[in-house]
């Protein structure tokens, strides 16, 4: 068991509305195990050390309401639907980068950001925790019927066509 070491010049723990000034954070297996005032010496020498003394850290952030493919008009829809997969997977790892740990998409094409989030949870790609919320969960695809009634912007047939392609059913040279 590795156990990684922050020394955090300003540490929020989320629990509390108390700034703590030069304490160390031990992690072991991506948890926090504890948190203690630094005694330098007791770890001078030793490796798994992250030097965040001149740094606030706090918890991972959540954002609640995002739209990880959020493509509404038949363009751009079209543009990128053999694209979906990748789309979602670069959102997550943008909101990682900037602290947010836990995303909760509330619109999107369900089995393509289930997949993704799969993805993630078992660690075979490094993103921001996905989560699924609201009204639309269940979604088949950006241009279901959902969002545009047959008929209204394309046929049935190809609404179809699309919508497999944007769940990667089809070939990748019938999808372009």
């Amino acid at each position: 068991m590795v156990v990684q070491r922050v020394i955090a010049g300003t540490l929020y723990d989320g629990v509390t509305d108390v700034r703590q000034k030069d304490k160390l954070i031990e992690v072991s297996d991506g948890r926090i195990v504890s948190v203690s005032p630094i005694d330098r010496e007791s770890f001078e020498g030793t490796q798994n050390i992250i030097d965040a003394s001149n740094y606030f850290v706090i918890p991972g952030l959540i954002d609640a309401n995002v739209h990880l493919v959020s493509a509404r008009t038949p363009d751009t829809l079209l543009e990128f639907f053999t694209s979906y997969h990748d789309l979602v997977i670069e959102a997550a790892q943008i909101g990682l980068k900037h602290g947010v740990t836990s995303l909760c998409d509330t619109w999107g094409p369900t089995e393509i950001t289930r997949e993704v989030r799969d993805r993630i949870n078992a660690r075979s790609v490094v993103a921001a925790t996905i989560y699924f919320g609201g009204n639309i969960l269940g979604l088949k695809g950006p241009l279901s019927d959902d969002f545009f009634p047959t008929g209204n912007a394309f046929s049935a047939a190809t609404l179809d066509e699309i919508n497999k392609c944007g769940r990667r059913e089809s070939p990748e040279t019938s999808c372009r």
